[in-house]
């Protein structure tokens, strides 16, 4: 996607309610952090004695989930439900065994938020012509956000993929997700949503009303976190495959797997997989029929009264009233057939407070007396028209049984090989008139072609990532993208690649628009796929054992669809650097950094674990850089590089003074996205295995830098909505401390402010109930930015610098309760103590943020790409003057929104994917800065 400024509203947060209820009453089984509101709210009504559809199964919900996530098995795919589930902190679940809830949710206050708890579950259309699929501007929809803010309420999910998936085997290395259709009340769509990135503020992913957007490619060990919207509440039924080619044209996909969605109403009952309760038309029938006229039961649909929260004038009561006030039974609503929620009747009356959205529905309620007090009833159907009150009562007679209405709008996905009556295409690239964007536009022969355009401006023609992409599918034979068309672009090479569904019988083909491109003109071409013309039949969902049959890169083990499984377990972190499965793996030579292998792009967490009181620290490693699986290894078994893709301009969006060490309007400097971007390294940290009840305050991560480039600075840091920067950690400043409040998985925006080699002395800490604090061993950590840096870590011979940098404390190896002394940043010609925790006068004390008088000790090199120690005090003087150094490659787009921000995922998510940009991401944490 094209490199939008960064625009980073959040980090990835864990989770603050969960609620179990018991048939007859609400019982609270789990509060964790929400507001005292949110809560009450969330405790409404008592629960009915009959149940939902979905009671009894794995209730998804209120967490980080991925689904579907596809996993390589049997040497083909299979799709899952990924969450935490008891002492599993990834488990595989069945999608037959589980079902995904989206209930009323809300963000933490905090300085993002304000002092109001804000929902998480209404989105409002954009007034963007980009945003016409989702409806009329200011129509609500139900959501699942890509940023919750402070927690996962009420659920954070996406999609991914396994790292282990054999892509190199596919056709095109290119994998798909396919939506193949939804049953349900309404529409369903996945996005990702940039406010005033107009036009590259919204982009669609996964579409249940469009058959060109049903289809999203997927990527190995990758996660997105998007939005999710229904267009109404109620019970869904989505359905999906994993499909790809092999190179002899084979198809390769999974069965079709259906994922239920609860949309609204209240969390169903949550059971070991089973759905274990009586059916709504089963009680129904076996409940006594009376006098309904005499019975006195209303039905009526009307604007929420009683408004305490955000979010609640969006709201509609629904109220169940009968003349006998001591009735007691269950109501189950149902809008446009499907199964809303149950309601447990007491005193004679339930009421329920939902969002019912923003088109007319139908209502119905169906109730089942407990006993014999009183009649059964199916009310007729109750027109919901937004804003309006409408009611109806017994004496009218009953209705029919709730018949299921899927929204017309929904499509079922085509499947099948499609060879296309053309393979010939036009491409132009034309000055759009919007900001400084041109818009290219690739229009093929045959509208029926499915498929996906990647590309974009290159510095060179052989260049892996662009400076500036495009991600677009294509729409009924048309695919569009907004590139930046901005100066610093001049002779570079605009390249599009034309990358077939897996269902097409055509080959990918890379285009060549041109290799000189310059600002203001227009460029056109041709092209023609090759086809193929002998379609081969597919392979089966979970093929036997075959020798022709694709091989799982490691031994697959299968996976009963009966029974929960373990998603692939980090392995333990070894002492030594481990030994690569993956050939094309890059090791450095460079001294000192000997053995350590080259991660450049994917996903990483600098992870706390605790046990017995006792922190330890690892690198989690989901790159496949190293090797094809998760795995947890030392910080010092990896050097970590940012490439010239990463590199952007400081344009008037970030002209925040927190981000004034990156120089002045104009300066390059790179930055790591918050969301995941292809090409891109993925950096975060993880506290989600921590239980923090062992604990008497946060976890904090520490960044102590060592070495730096001269006139060099870190940052890391989030950005909300409105531009605000929120400055976690930064060199800078010397605040290099981020406490974490609750088990979390955060990514934020890393920035450098010139190239070269950063070193890290990295550890954890936390204060324990007896008063103590536990610290994680020490572990050095490298980032290699710029290329010179990463070749330089590539190469044995290498300038010695005249003065020695200073020595970091030797790892403890093991894990200690017990506070250590911090490095000083002053540097010496001795290695300084373990860190203290605590600051204190002594010379082993942590050192001050003021200056100290005195000049540091800086070894001098040629270039100013290479490392020093970071002077005393932490505070690093701001770069000055802008460098205007001359583009090597990934430069960014000039921001055109209003709130510009390090833009992206996922992203989602929100955030939010690959847009190419320091991002919009995840939901926002509530993290502290430690002023040191």
């Amino acid at each position: 996607m094209s490199k939008i400024p960064f625009r980073s509203p959040a980090t990835e947060a864990t989770g603050a309610l969960a609620i179990s209820v018991r048939k007859g009453k609400a019982a609270l089984s789990k509060t964790l952090t929400l507001t005292g509101l949110a809560l009450a709210t969330l405790l409404v009504s008592n629960m009915p004695a009959s149940a939902g559809p979905d009671d009894g199964k794995i209730v998804a919900t209120q967490a980080h989930i991925d689904a579907p996530q596809t996993v390589w098995e049997n040497n083909s795919f299979s799709l899952y439900a990924k969450m935490a589930r008891g002492e599993q902190k990834a488990a595989l679940i069945p999608f037959d065994q589980s079902v995904l809830w989206v209930g009323k949710g809300w963000s933490v206050p905090s300085r993002w938020s304000g002092p109001v708890a804000l929902n998480q579950y209404i989105f409002t259309v954009p007034d963007s012509p980009t945003a016409s699929f989702l409806g009329e501007p200011g129509q609500h929809l139900y959501m699942a956000p890509a940023l919750p803010i402070g927690n996962h309420n009420p659920t954070w999910t996406g999609h991914g993929a396994d790292i282990n998936i054999p892509a190199e085997q596919f056709r095109d290395s290119t994998f798909t997700l396919d939506l193949l259709e939804v049953d349900g009340p309404g529409t369903v769509e996945f996005f990702f949503y940039r406010e005033d990135r107009y036009p590259r503020d919204m982009e669609r992913m996964l579409s249940s009303a469009d058959p060109d957007f049903q289809s999203v490619q997927l990527t190995p060990g990758t996660h997105t976190h998007n939005y999710t919207t229904f267009s109404r509440p109620g019970r869904y039924e989505i359905t999906y495959r994993t499909v790809a080619r092999s190179h002899d044209g084979k198809t390769i996909e999974s069965k079709p797997t259906t994922a239920v969605w609860q949309v609204g109403g209240q969390k169903p009952l949550e059971g070991d997989g089973t759905a274990t309760s009586t059916s709504v038309r089963q009680a129904y029938d076996q409940a006594p029929a009376a006098d309904l006229a005499t019975a006195g039961y209303s039905l009526t649909l009307e604007p929420k009264k009683n408004q305490t929260q955000d979010g609640d004038d969006k709201l509609t009561d629904i109220t169940f009233t009968a003349l006998n006030g001591d009735l007691r039974g269950t109501l189950s609503l149902y809008i446009n057939g499907y199964f809303l929620t149950d309601l447990a009747v007491t005193e004679g009356t339930a009421t329920w407070s939902e969002m019912l959205g923003s088109l007319d529905s139908k209502i119905q309620a169906v109730f089942v007396p407990e006993g014999k007090q009183g009649a059964r009833w199916i009310s007729p159907v109750l027109a919901h028209i937004p804003g309006a009150t409408a009611s109806l009562t017994s004496s009218q007679g009953e209705g029919s049984w709730p018949q299921e209405q899927n929204d017309p709008a929904n499509t079922t996905l085509p499947t099948g090989h499609y060879t296309p009556s053309s393979g010939d295409y036009t491409i132009s690239m034309t000055p759009s008139g919007i900001e400084d964007y041109n818009r290219v536009d690739i229009r093929f022969a045959d509208p029926k072609f499915r498929g996906f355009i990647k590309g974009g401006m290159y510095e060179e023609a052989s260049d892996k990532n662009p400076w500036s992409g495009c991600d677009a599918h294509i729409d009924n034979g048309l695919a569009t993208c907004y590139l930046t068309g901005d100066s610093w672009l001049n002779n570079s090479h605009a390249i599009f690649t034309v990358v077939p569904h897996p269902d097409m019988n055509a080959r990918s083909q890379t285009h060549h628009l041109t290799d000189n491109y310059q600002l203001g003109q227009s460029y056109q071409g041709k092209g023609s796929l090759e086809l193929d013309l002998s379609s081969t039949p597919s392979l089966p969902a979970s093929p036997p054992a075959d020798p022709t049959a694709i091989p799982s890169p490691t031994p697959a083990q299968p996976t009963s669809t009966a029974q929960i499984t373990n998603s692939p377990s980090p392995t333990p972190i070894d002492s030594t650097s481990p030994a690569s499965s993956n050939p094309s793996a890059q090791q450095c030579l460079a001294p000192g950094l000997e053995n350590r292998y080259l991660i450049s792009e994917g996903h990483i967490d600098i992870k706390a674990n605790l046990a017995g009181g006792a922190l330890s620290l690892a690198l989690k490693d989901d790159s496949g850089a190293i090797d094809r699986r998760t795995i947890e290894r030392s910080l010092e078994d990896v050097v970590l590089a940012v490439r010239e893709s990463a590199k952007f301009p400081r344009t008037a969006q970030l002209m925040d003074p927190a981000l004034d060490f990156l120089g002045e309007e104009g300066s390059f400097f790179y930055g790591l996205p918050q969301t995941q971007q292809t090409g891109l390294l993925w950096p975060g940290w993880n506290t989600q295995d921590i239980d923090y009840s062992q604990l008497a305050g946060p976890v904090t991560l520490h960044l102590l830098p060592h070495e730096q480039p001269e006139g060099g600075n870190y940052g890391v840091y989030e950005q909300d909505f409105a531009g605000k920067i929120n400055m976690l950690a930064t060199s800078f400043t010397g605040d290099t401390a981020i406490d974490v409040d609750f088990a979390t998985h955060v990514h934020a925006n890393w920035v450098f402010s010139q190239p070269g080699t950063y070193t890290f002395d990295v550890y954890y800490s936390a204060p324990l109930p007896d008063g103590t604090q536990a610290k994680s061993q020490t572990q050095r950590m490298v980032y290699a930015v710029g290329e010179k840096a990463i070749q330089n870590c590539l190469t044995a011979a290498q300038a010695t610098p005249a003065s020695e940098p200073t020595s970091a404390p030797e790892p403890t190896g093991q894990p200690t309760s017990q506070p250590n002394t911090e490095p000083s940043l002053q540097p010496t010609g001795q290695a300084s103590a373990e860190p203290s925790l605590q600051p204190t006068s002594q010379p082993s004390a942590e050192p001050s943020l003021q200056p100290t008088g005195q000049a540091s000790i800086r070894p001098t090199w040629q270039d100013a790409d290479e490392s020093v120690p970071a002077p005393s005090g932490g505070a690093i003087p701001a770069t000055t003057g802008g460098q205007n150094q001359q583009a090597t490659g990934g430069q960014n787009q000039q921001a055109t929104g209003g709130k510009g921000s390090l833009a992206s995922t996922g992203a989602p998510v929100m955030g939010i994917a690959a847009a190419g940009a320091l991002a919009v991401g995840t939901g926002v944490l509530a993290l502290r800065r430690r002023q040191r």
